[in-house]
Order: C-alpha cells, then structure tokens, then sequence
C-alpha cells in the first residue's frame, strides 16, 4: 500500500472543512476555503503558500472549483450566486468574483 510522503501544503486560510482542490493552467494549486470564504493558492511545485487568490461577498461556503476551456476559475458556491466566475488573465480584476 503507498504511503504518504509529506504534507504538500498547509495555511491558516484553510482548515478541515476546505473541500475542492484543483492544479490550475499555471501549474498552481487552487483550494476551496470554508474558513474564509474563498480560494487559496498554493505553488504547484513547492506548496508554499500564494495568499488568497479570490474572495468576495458573494462567495460562501466555496464546494468545487474546475477551470473551463477559457481559463476562467469557476467556483460552486452555496447560496443566492451558485456559480462563480474568476480570471487567471493578468489585467482581469478578480477580488470580486463575477456572476455567471
């Protein structure tokens, strides 16, 4: 049976109720955060923690995240706004999450 070989990544933006995980087009990994409402990132190579990558009042209890053929982060979300949109695109404002 394989083992496991260490923890990958770990922050205090995420906890035991965090659920979806994704590598994205960039090679990051992408997390759900219930803790905080939002989507954390992590570098997909070394599991440092990159901060928050998207977050806003529309986002609540995040359960699954996939990117579609745009490149686009989309984010199930509980509540009145069940899908949610967010860029990867530099220049393409992220910190309130689109409607879709």
């Amino acid at each position: 049976m394989p083992q496991f070989i260490d923890t990958f990544a770990t922050s205090d933006d995420i906890n035991q109720d965090s659920t979806g995980l994704i590598f994205g087009p960039d090679g990051n990994l992408y997390i759900n955060s219930h803790k905080n409402d939002s989507v954390v990132r992590f570098d997909g190579k070394t599991g440092a923690p990159m901060g928050v990558f998207a977050q806003g009042p529309e986002l609540q209890q995040p359960a699954g995240l996939e990117f579609g053929p745009d490149g686009n982060l989309y984010v199930a979300s509980h509540g009145p706004n069940p899908i949610l949109r967010s860029s990867l695109r530099p220049g393409v404002a992220r910190s309130g999450i689109l409607r879709y």
